[in-house]
């Protein structure tokens, strides 16, 4: 493959996944139907203590493994992987996402006539055990979003030219989480896409209410934090935000509770499910007192 000319690098970057997690995500990614000759498949692996030998069957399929010296978060990753791959066009997965049989066929499509693409990022299972409002809250741009315009496309399935990224600076390597957002965050590009027909599937994950919260909190401001320009243009007071925000965090376990009470799970089961979003939604609620419109710098949580 070195001599060859490629098409597209997809980059996989991973520093705190579980090996049957990564393994899925691989194995999706190296089962994808289409043409792999004109591409290369990158994990930046800095998990620490991680075991090489659960990606042997990976290594055999071709997947270029780099392992960093010291444990990268995900903008560092893909900083990285895309410093070393060899194709002009890049692709981002993350390390928990699965991508459809197809997303190979379409990524090298699209890489062809765009610049800058993002797809669509479903969940597991139909959002079976996942806290929908987490997922609503950060998806929210693309839930029913048809073809056309992205302004923050989403680095867990994106198509990006490698000479764009470097003109953006690359990801920022500091951030815990939002990265995406923190690449675009100044700027509007009239020629991103948003196609829904390259897909990717969020693996199911049982975090921990403390991750949760972590989470979510880093997730309200960043989007505060970027979005500030929007709220300007459309005259949000801090006040008004404070009311929308809550609103928007009781829609969002509504739809949990709808869906719950519609399965004949065991009342653990439900309850469990009902616990985590109000859990969220406790959370959204006071950062959207405490966060958002809080400017704490560039590049710090």
């Amino acid at each position: 493959m070195g001599s060859q000319q490629l098409e597209l690098s997809v980059i996989i970057p991973s520093f705190k996944t579980e090996a049957l997690v990564l393994q899925k995500s691989l194995r999706a990614l190296v089962e994808a139907k289409g043409d792999r000759s004109g591409v290369e498949l990158i994990l930046v692996e800095s998990t620490p203590e991680f075991q090489d030998d659960s990606l042997e069957e990976f290594k055999r399929a071709g997947v270029r493994i780099l392992r960093p010296d010291q444990r990268l978060l995900a903008g560092a990753a893909r900083n990285l992987g895309a410093k070393e791959a060899r194709s002009q066009a890049l692709g981002f997965v993350d390390a928990d996402c699965m991508v459809d049989q197809d997303w190979i066929e379409r990524a090298l499509d699209l890489s062809r006539r765009f610049d800058l693409v993002t797809g669509f990022i479903d969940c597991e299972a139909g959002y079976a055990g996942w806290p929908l409002a987490l997922h609503l809250w950060e998806f929210n741009e693309f839930i029913g979003a048809q073809l056309g315009f992205a302004r923050f496309p989403v680095s867990c399935n994106m198509l990006i030219r490698k000479d764009l990224l470097n003109s953006l600076g690359g990801f920022p390597s500091d951030w815990g989480s939002s990265q995406d957002l923190g690449l675009f965050r100044n700027q509007d590009f009239t020629d991103s896409r948003f196609i829904p027909d390259l897909k990717v599937t969020h693996q199911l994950h049982l975090e921990s209410p403390q991750e949760i919260a972590e989470k979510v909190s880093r997730m309200g401001f960043w989007r505060g934090y970027c979005d500030r320009d929007l709220t300007k243009r459309l005259r949000i007071t801090k006040g008004l935000y404070r009311v929308l925000f809550p609103i928007w965090g009781l829609c969002c376990f509504g739809i949990v509770l709808w869906r719950m009470f519609r399965t004949r799970s065991p009342f653990r089961a439900k309850a469990f499910k009902v616990i985590r979003p109000l859990f969220i939604l406790c959370w959204q609620w006071g950062i959207a007192f405490n966060g958002g419109f809080r400017d704490r710098g560039k590049g710090r949580a």
